[in-house]
């Protein structure tokens, strides 16, 4: 069997007590200890003052991240998060085979928490740039498994992911198998 696809998203907390830190030039300089963010990441930030939505991690240290904001001083509570926004609803994975065969899909969900989280995964074809859905998932709303069948499969499919409202913690693995 090929693993398609593996998720681990969990949030961070930013420092209960830490502060915002103008870093010039318009950054601001989150903090965050003990994350693992890199430079160029999607994240979204909750619960704060100032600071929510998405933005993208411009550069970090072991414990802050920096974001492209107006300053504006705040002082973090309890409850304030970052979240590596792990779906992008782009093509997360592909699988090949040689010729037409029909293959199983299979999605585990292990954990998904958040405010009213939704995964939707879909199984896709592309063809001239023009994506054609070959099955698709029930939505996850928590832990579920799953298994979907796609007759006549084409050589080249890719799973599509994508998550609807705010993620703090999702575990999750899509494979499948030609046979």
């Amino acid at each position: 069997m090929k693993s398609l696809v593996q998720h681990n998203i969990t949030s961070f907390a930013i420092t209960d007590g830490g502060v915002a830190r103008d870093v010039g030039g318009g950054l601001v300089g989150i903090p965050v200890v003990g994350h693992d963010f890199k430079a160029g990441v999607s994240v979204t930030i909750a619960n704060t003052t100032n600071y929510n939505g998405a933005e993208v991690i411009v550069s970090q240290t072991a414990d802050e991240i920096v974001i492209t904001a107006a300053y504006t001083a705040e002082t973090f509570a309890s409850g304030d998060t970052v979240v590596r926004d792990a779906v992008d609803s782009t093509k997360d994975a592909f699988i090949k085979h040689t010729g037409v065969a029909s293959v199983h899909v299979f999605l585990n969900v292990t954990a998904l928490a958040g405010s009213t989280p939704l995964l939707d995964v879909t199984v896709e074809h592309t063809v001239d740039g023009i994506s054609a859905v070959l099955g698709t998932f029930a939505q996850a709303s928590g832990a579920t498994n799953e298994a979907i069948t796609i007759a006549n499969c084409p050589e080249n499919i890719f799973v599509r992911t994508n998550f609807t409202n705010t993620i703090t913690d999702a575990d999750f693995k899509v494979s499948a198998e030609r046979y």
